[in-house]
């Protein structure tokens, strides 16, 4: 099984490449860092620009900026803007992609960002 996963190297996502790996997945992690990072068995890219077609079985979305930070409304349309991105990113990843992935999984940070 291949598994796409963006910011596997947070909370959620280490312990999840761990567990896949330890399960024989073939994980790749989209990072801002990929040359950081030295778990062998994955495979770690800066963008989805660098998938050169390669198609996965599950995609797992975990991005987006860290909520725990003083907020501002700067800050507020940065969290809001960086899920939009990344999501929207994978949409059209997904959209020209001859296979589609089995399964789906797009989450991040629950918090209340205010009305304004």
């Amino acid at each position: 099984m291949t598994i796409l996963l963006t910011v596997g190297t947070g909370f959620i996502g280490k312990p999840l490449c761990q567990a896949l790996v330890q399960q024989d997945a073939q994980v790749v992690v989209v990072s801002r860092r990929p040359q950081n990072q030295l778990q062998s068995a994955i495979t770690y890219i800066r963008s989805l620009s660098d998938l050169k077609g390669n198609q996965h079985d599950v995609i797992i979305n975990l991005a987006g900026e860290l909520i725990a930070q003083r907020w501002s409304s700067a800050v507020k349309e940065k969290i809001r803007k960086s899920r939009l991105d990344v999501t929207s990113a994978l949409i059209e990843y997904l959209s020209s992609s001859a296979k589609k992935p089995q399964l789906f999984i797009s989450g991040s940070t629950i918090g209340y960002y205010g009305a304004d």
